[in-house]
């Protein structure tokens, strides 16, 4: 009976763990955590984040620039 027990065990616990994921997006789902893949998650956005600030920043360069132009023409 001990024997049948760690079979299913054992068997159940490949199951899982075959069927899950690691994930460092908590949105995605995923029973196990990797701090890794979070960490990676995190720098990704940040960098994303990054080149979106210095897109709006040049838009709003070139914003100030076409206005002062145009102020210049009036």
């Amino acid at each position: 009976m001990k024997k049948l027990i760690l079979a299913v065990s054992l068997l159940a616990a490949a199951f899982v763990n075959t069927g899950c994921e690691l994930t460092g997006d908590p949105s995605q789902g995923g029973i196990f955590w990797s701090p890794t893949k979070a960490a990676e998650r995190q720098e990704q956005l940040r960098q994303e984040l990054n080149a979106r600030e210095q897109e709006l920043q040049e838009l709003n360069r070139r914003n100030s620039s076409l206005r002062s132009t145009r102020s210049n023409l009036r």
